[in-house]
């Protein structure tokens, strides 16, 4: 991979002088008093790349990163700190930011042209930059600052240096982060300003089909199905002979990236494309991100593969309610296709084509049929003579029944079931098919003498379209006049989006439930049967949903109702443009949203969890454990957890909110703002999760490394540093504090490493010292930990 030297920038509006100090005071005073989104003009001018070492790309513009798109590009420094770092252009130093998180030492230059340059992660500062920083550190009494010097105060010149590359802040090794910005949007450097000449292709992996609502589904199922991509031997074209069968609203994912020649590093493409049958459908270009929108990044990319490491799956649609700025040509649903809704039939083809910066384009193409599922709804077995007549009905959206099939038993409930085809007539509509099917089975010897009621069976039916799509089996059982045994049901609640999933298992299996919801009246709804014992039903849900609404669940032989249970559904409605809090039904959980939580309208569910045993020494649980779902959804703004302490604890006493990811790993710090009066503990959050109270007294843990003690050193700089740790709340740079013979010395806590160490801006005089650590965590714990050392003469 090779990036030109230096690039043209041209920059529309007012012509500017070509008087270096007028052109950068004109470029502050509008910046200063017009805002960040004013257009400031420049004349034509180069930019210079920001290493002084020949340049290679490790990650690029608009990538996904936890929470937020990757806002510029990273250099490799080829894993060593202390590469030289250059202003890319003329201008002054705008703002400078020291910190042990983010991009830890970092450099803002605020251009002539009036857009400005990021430096993160560096090493060191230039003199005269690091200058000012120590002036304010001093002045201050801490290493963490961010400053901004006055318009000119710092001044630079093209190819000045600025400082060295480094690892700080939250950096995963040594390289250089480097940004352009105009305004409050980053800017692709790569789109323009460093053309990139490399000749490899985008790489397909593989792409993701998502149904989406309760009438959609891909090869009769609800969930995704992930089509895995084989390259031609261009590779520039990829396939595949998978021909999934869908109906519905269908999602398109694509796992895609690129590469350089001289990095084997991924990287995130620079344009997308999805066509439907050679009309095309989205759009996407990765040339800027506005800050205020960065969080979007989760409705760009696949949010759950993101999170299990797999970082380059496009979404490739525009959610209803997104304003990024990547999307604003398209209309909200842009992307997502509705096969009833274009009234698709048939055989059709998605392609996909995925471009790098440089141009090279690679396409991929994925066939599907759209058919829906059959469905059966009504199975009757009646005595007719020395035959058992048994019918079904079923009925095809597509027009395509093929056959209907029952599986039967007679005499028993035990054993094996016997197949034979149905025969019947089909009545069709404008797309449908309705079908009544038949067949009469000869009772055996033993049986022909039994009256209808004392008849016993099981029957089941399944219907095939001409496609191969079957339907769920329809099953209907004569008991006659046997006694059933242990009868009992289990109903779980599981909230999908809008839509509620109310499954039942059954005992005995062959016992089919009643499913529906109470709402005043009771709604009784279609119930499918997934595999032997599993029954499930769907509720649509709608605005207002409250705690008010009840999962039942019935089990019926004849007209005896043998088991009965409910359930409450749990589910709140968050409308978007309205704020309130939803309370589970004891008011000890609850979740506060305002206008903007939400892209669009969203059904909340607190559901109240076992207990558990204490998560660590010192770290112990202050209230229930409550789920909060949907997990999958995405924010927009912060919402609220709140939860009611226990009462046997002090509200207010090292208690705080924590919250717990899917996978089930350890508790985390979500905050601890306290109502004592309403013994709740809330904190804002951007997700919806496992939530509890848990009150840390379990203070940090502080190894001194260096120095050890009695520790003699011949230099009046020695390294000065300790590995914290802790289990419960955390530790933040603001409680931590480390003195040298009782005077306070700039630290830098660095948590990526548990580290707590001294940067030295003066000499310590030779003779005996002593250091002390102290460390505070969120919930007031402190630990202090001293060692003596000595400077030799």
């Amino acid at each position: 991979m090779e990036l030109a030297r230096t690039a043209k920038v041209r920059a529309s509006g007012m012509r500017c002088s070509s008087n270096k100090l007028g052109v950068t005071l004109l470029a502050a005073f509008l910046f200063l008093f017009l805002g960040p989104s004013c257009p400031i003009g420049a004349a034509e001018e180069e930019f210079q790349l920001p290493l002084l070492m020949p340049p290679a790309l490790t990650s690029t513009f608009c990538e996904y990163r936890n929470g937020h798109f990757h806002s510029g590009i990273d250099l490799s420094t080829e894993s060593r700190t202390g590469v030289p770092v250059v202003a890319v252009g003329s201008g002054y130093v705008y703002r400078v930011r020291a910190s042990g998180v983010g991009y830890g030492k970092a450099v803002y230059l605020l251009l002539d042209n009036g857009m400005f340059a990021v430096y993160g992660h560096l090493e060191s500062f230039s003199e005269k930059i690091q200058s000012f920083v120590l002036s304010k550190q001093i002045e201050r009494e801490r290493y963490e600052v961010d400053v901004f010097p006055l318009p000119f105060q710092i001044a630079v010149e093209k190819g000045e240096i600025l400082g060295h590359s480094g690892n700080s802040g939250s950096s995963s090794g040594p390289h250089l982060h480097f940004e352009l910005r105009r305004g409050a949007k980053a800017v692709n450097p790569l789109a323009g300003f460093y053309p990139l000449e490399e000749h490899i292709a985008p790489t397909f992996l593989f792409v993701k089909l998502t149904p989406l609502g309760i009438r959609s589904h891909i090869n009769d199922r609800d969930s995704s199905l992930r089509v895995d991509l084989s390259s031609v031997s261009d590779r520039r074209t990829y396939g595949t002979s998978v021909v999934p069968r869908v109906a519905g609203r269908l999602l398109v994912s694509v796992s895609v990236f690129d590469r350089t020649e001289s990095e084997p590093n991924r990287l995130c493409i620079y344009e997308v494309k999805l066509f439907l049958d050679d009309s095309l459908l989205f759009e996407s270009r990765f040339d800027e991100v506005e800050f205020s929108r960065t969080h979007e990044v989760d409705l760009a990319y696949d949010r759950e593969l993101a999170k299990r490491g797999e970082n380059f799956t496009l979404n490739l649609c525009r959610f209803e309610g997104s304003k990024m700025s990547l999307l604003a040509r398209l209309k909200p649903g842009a992307g997502i296709i509705d096969t009833d809704l274009l009234q698709l039939t048939g055989l059709h083809t998605l392609r996909i084509e995925a471009s790098d910066i440089a141009g090279n384009t690679s396409t991929a193409s994925v066939q599907f049929i759209v058919d829906r599922r059959p469905r059966v709804s009504l199975v009757s077995a009646t005595r007719e003579g020395a035959s058992l007549l048994v019918t079904a009905q079923a009925e095809d959206p597509d027009g395509q029944l093929k056959n209907v099939w029952l599986d039967y038993r007679l005499g028993t409930f035990g054993g094996e079931l016997a197949r034979v085809a149905m025969s019947g007539e089909v009545s069709k509509g404008p797309r449908e098919e309705t079908g009544s099917y038949s067949i009469e089975l000869s009772l055996p010897g033993e049986l022909k003498a039994a009256s209808e009621e004392e008849l016993v069976g099981i029957f089941k039916v399944v219907a095939e379209d001409s496609l191969g799509a079957v339907s769920c089996p329809f099953t209907q059982a004569l008991t006659g006049t046997s006694e059933l045994r242990d009868v009992s049901a289990e109903l779980t609640v599981e909230l999908k989006g809008e839509h509620v999933k109310i499954l039942v298992w059954v005992s005995p299996p062959f016992l089919r439930p009643r499913i529906g919801v109470a709402r005043g009246d009771t709604l009784w709804l279609d119930v499918e049967e997934k595999s032997e014992a599993l029954f499930a039903a769907v509720y649509e849900l709608e605005p207002g949903a409250s705690d008010a609404e009840y999962a039942i669940c019935t089990l019926e032989e004849g007209r005896t109702r043998l088991v009965s249970i409910t359930r409450p559904l749990g589910v709140f409605s968050a409308r978007k443009g309205w704020e309130g809090t939803s309370w589970n039904k004891d008011a000890r959980a609850g979740f506060r949203y305002g206008p903007e939580t939400f892209y669009k309208d969203t059904y909340i569910s607190i559901r109240k969890m076992d207990r558990e045993a204490p998560p660590s020494k010192g770290l112990t649980f202050a209230s229930d454990i409550f789920s909060v779902e949907p997990g999958d959804v995405v924010f927009d703004k912060k919402g609220t957890v709140i939860i009611r302490c226990d009462s046997a604890v002090a509200v207010s006493d090292r208690i705080a909110l924590y919250w717990r990811p899917p996978d089930g790993t350890k508790w985390r710090y979500a905050g601890a703002l306290v109502d004592t009066l309403e013994r709740t503990v809330s904190a804002d959050v951007r997700g919806l999760w496992e939530f509890s109270l848990l009150k840390d007294e379990a203070p940090p843990s502080v190894f001194i490394v260096h120095p050890s003690r009695g520790r003699v050193y011949r230099t009046t700089q020695p390294p000065i540093y300790a590995t914290v740790k802790d289990v419960g709340s955390g530790i933040t740079w603001q409680g931590t504090k480390v003195t040298i013979d009782g005077k306070k010395a700039l630290s830098i806590w660095d948590p990526k490493i548990s580290r707590l160490s001294v940067e030295h801006h003066e000499p310590i005089l030779p003779g005996k010292h002593v250091v002390t650590f102290e460390v505070t965590d969120r919930s007031g714990n402190t630990t202090r930990a001293s060692s003596r050392f000595r400077i030799s003469g």
